[in-house]
């Protein structure tokens, strides 16, 4: 049965390799654990790194991640203007980050996004419709460092956007009926155009690459933390909302505290404490997910660094 949603902000957002790292089938595998040559692994943790500020960007602006696939994220925001804001901040960060990078050598990764805003047809749990198609195919018109609008997103937002969009003219869309106006969104923060084509840059290493694993364990099963699973939501019971969020970040481990209340660290070595914020992990000990911290509950996590 096809359930059609509410008017959504919808941004798709495609991580552009320029043509690194595509296997057979035209696929990009992300993770480093097939990775055939260290520039490749570099490489592929640069794809992780980047999927992981674009999800958090989309959480901070009040959206949901509907869909991800190897090299697109689709997601969804309760309003046009929160899901414009996300992609704005998302671009921005992204290239304060190629600026910021020194010592490099170049190796193309980009980002394109592409803005609508409409229904969405929900069918045995499969999103689809206009406005989804032609985000998608709008996202992979644009160029790396570009976001295009579509109409609709324009007009839901008004006069808060007029003077940051160009209108592109009209164009149609494989499998979307009529034509609709396309515009490019200038989110540059100096005013100048968005339409360049930027690249990430990978890091020249001379080493082998960084071993830093967070080892936890929680209800019995463990996982690791590293730079190619970077980021592990913590949640009170097993369909409990988010409790917390341990982060891996330029090689060391954080607790992020996602509760009003605080969460409860014990390290093995010293006394408890209460992150209201994020706190850097090192050594061993335990994290509460419960009301009280008790030895050999199920709601403690167990973590140790390892270098």
């Amino acid at each position: 049965m096809s359930i059609p949603t509410n008017k959504v902000g919808i941004l798709m957002a495609e991580i552009d390799t320029g043509g690194a790292l595509r296997s057979a089938g035209d696929r990009v595998i992300l993770g480093a654990r097939d990775a055939k040559s260290e520039q490749e692994w570099m490489m592929r943790q640069k794809i992780t790194k980047c999927a992981a500020k674009v999800t958090d960007a989309v959480h901070e602006h009040g959206g949901v991640i509907a869909n991800r696939t190897a090299r697109a994220i689709f997601s969804t925001f309760p309003n046009a203007r929160n899901a414009f804001r996300a992609a704005c901040f998302i671009q921005r960060g992204h290239h304060r980050d190629i600026n910021e990078t020194a010592a490099t050598t170049t190796v193309a990764l980009g980002l394109r996004l592409g803005l609508t805003f409409g229904k969405m047809i929900v069918d045995a749990g499969q999103i689809t419709g206009d406005t989804v198609e032609m985000a998608r195919q709008i996202a992979l018109r644009t160029s790396p460092g570009q976001i295009f609008a579509a109409e609709n997103a324009v007009n839901a937002v008004g006069d808060e956007v007029s003077g940051y969009v160009k209108s592109l003219g009209a164009a149609s869309f494989e499998n979307v009926h009529g034509e609709t106006e396309i515009f490019e969104v200038n989110w540059n923060e100096e005013g100048a155009s968005g339409s360049s084509a930027y690249t990430e840059t990978v890091p020249i290493v001379d080493s082998a690459p960084p071993s830093a694993r967070l080892m936890v364990n929680l209800r019995g099963k463990e996982l690791v933390l590293d730079e190619s699973n970077p980021i592990v939501s913590l949640r009170s019971g097993k369909q409990g909302e988010p409790h917390a969020r341990l982060e891996y970040r330029n090689g060391s481990f954080y607790l992020v505290n996602l509760r009003v209340s605080g969460t409860r660290i014990k390290p093995v070595q010293g006394d408890e404490q209460l992150c209201l914020d994020e706190i850097e992990l090192t050594g061993e000990g335990a994290i509460r997910l419960s009301d009280v911290l008790r030895e050999g509950k199920t709601e403690n996590l167990l973590f140790s660094c390892l270098s």
